[in-house]
C-alpha cells in the first residue's frame, strides 16, 4: 500500500523524507551537465489555517520553485541566461514562463533572444508585473506585494447580489443537465434526481481584481444545507465581467 505522504496534515510525517530528499538533490548537483528543476503545484493547503483565513489561502498559491545549475549547464546557458535567472528570482513568474524558456533552447530563431515573451524566464522579466498580467486560474489569489488591483467587497452586497444569482443559477443548471442527460434508459427525465435544487442563503468574502480588461470577482456562495445536514454548503466561485 502507497501512502500519500504529501498529505498528510499533521506535517510530521513529510519529515521523514528530508535526509532522503537531502541526498537527491547533492547527487544531482553532482551531474555537471544536468539541469534539475524541483516545483510543488501549490503551497500549503492542507490545514484548517488554510480553509479558515485569508492568509492562510494566500498560502496555497505559494509553491515551491528553485533549480539546480551544475558549472557544465551554467556553461553551456552562457552569462546572459544565468544573469536573467539570478534577477528573476525575485520576479514573478508562472510555470508557461518556465515552459517557454525551455522550449527556446531547442528553437534557432528563439534561443538567443532576450524577450521573455519568447524565453521565458531565461530573459529578464518585467520588475513591475503583477497577477494582472499573468493568466492565472480564476480562484487563484495574488501574492504581489502590490495589491491595488484588489477590491475588498462587503458581505451580500446588492451590487453583487446578481453575480451571486448568476453563479448559484449556473450550478443548478449543471447538476440538472447532468442528471437530464444521464440514463438514456428512461425516456422522461426532469428535476434534479437524487440531487437538490441548490437554494442560496448568502455570499461572502467577496473580491474583486483586474485580469487584463476583464475583473474577476471571487466569493464564498452559502446554500441551504442538504437534508439531514445542519452547516451550510459554501461553494467557492469566481465569475468574470
Amino acid at each position: 500500500m502507497d501512502f500519500n505522504t504529501g498529505h498528510e496534515y499533521t506535517g510530521k510525517r513529510m519529515i521523514n523524507m528530508d535526509a532522503n530528499l537531502a541526498k537527491f538533490f547533492i547527487n544531482m548537483a553532482a551531474f555537471p551537465d544536468t539541469l534539475t528543476v524541483i516545483f510543488s503545484d501549490h503551497g500549503n493547503k492542507n490545514t484548517q489555517y488554510s480553509y479558515d483565513t485569508e492568509e492562510g489561502r494566500r498560502e496555497v498559491f505559494d509553491p515551491v520553485f528553485f533549480m539546480i545549475v551544475p558549472d557544465g549547464v551554467a556553461e553551456r546557458l552562457g552569462r546572459q541566461r544565468m544573469a536573467a535567472l539570478v534577477e528573476n528570482q525575485k520576479r514573478l513568474f508562472t510555470l508557461l514562463d518556465v515552459h517557454k524558456a525551455f522550449m527556446s533552447l531547442n528553437d534557432p530563431e528563439k534561443m538567443n533572444s532576450q524577450n521573455p515573451l519568447t524565453a521565458g524566464i531565461f530573459a529578464v522579466l518585467p520588475a513591475n508585473r503583477t497577477c494582472a498580467d499573468l493568466n492565472l486560474m480564476p480562484l487563484a489569489i495574488c501574492k504581489c506585494e502590490v495589491v491595488d488591483n484588489y477590491n475588498q467587497v462587503k458581505d451580500n452586497s446588492d451590487s453583487h447580489k446578481w453575480l451571486a444569482e448568476f453563479a448559484l443559477g449556473t450550478l443548478n443548471d449543471a447538476i440538472q443537465n447532468q442528471h437530464i442527460g444521464g440514463n438514456i434508459s428512461v425516456p422522461q427525465r426532469y428535476g434534479y434526481g437524487n440531487c437538490e435544487r441548490l437554494v442560496g442563503k448568502s455570499f461572502t468574502n467577496v473580491m474583486e481584481r483586474l485580469q487584463g480588461d476583464y475583473i474577476l470577482t471571487t466569493m464564498d456562495l452559502h446554500v441551504v444545507p442538504p437534508t439531514g445536514y445542519k452547516e451550510d454548503e459554501v461553494f467557492k466561485v469566481s465569475l468574470k465581467t
